[in-house]
């Protein structure tokens, strides 16, 4: 599926965010990889030496990912005042936690979470 006056499909997209979030690629290297794969060029030629070389390679350019990133955190910040609608809350919350050493030089950590509403632990 293509975006509205976009040359890339979402899937694109996803990939390149994905790339640079999760394996925590930097921009341009994330650009070089999604050309590669995309347009048969550059790092694709090692992988496969035989394939027919594409007549027009994809000019993917690290500032076009720098604005999905930019176009998704824009988005994620307008969902933001939504995103608990209709999530009942109990306004306070207390935690606490306390390391312990036991016998044989066992250490262990012991946490609490209390709900003032409920009083659940």
């Amino acid at each position: 599926m293509t975006i509205k006056n976009g040359a890339y499909t979402r899937g694109v997209h996803r990939a390149a965010i994905d790339r640079w979030q999760h394996m925590g690629a930097p921009l341009r290297r994330t650009e070089e990889v999604l050309r590669s794969w995309l347009g048969h060029q550059e790092r694709w030629r090692p992988w496969c030496p035989l394939d027919a070389v594409p007549r027009e390679g994809c000019r993917l350019e690290a500032s076009t990912v720098h604005r999905w990133l930019d176009q998704a955190g824009e988005r994620a910040v307008e969902s933001i005042p939504d995103q608990l609608a209709g999530i009942e809350t109990a306004e306070e919350l207390g935690t606490d936690g306390l390391w312990a050493k036991l016998k044989d030089q066992v250490v262990c950590v012991v946490l609490m979470t209390v709900n003032n509403v409920t009083a659940v632990i």
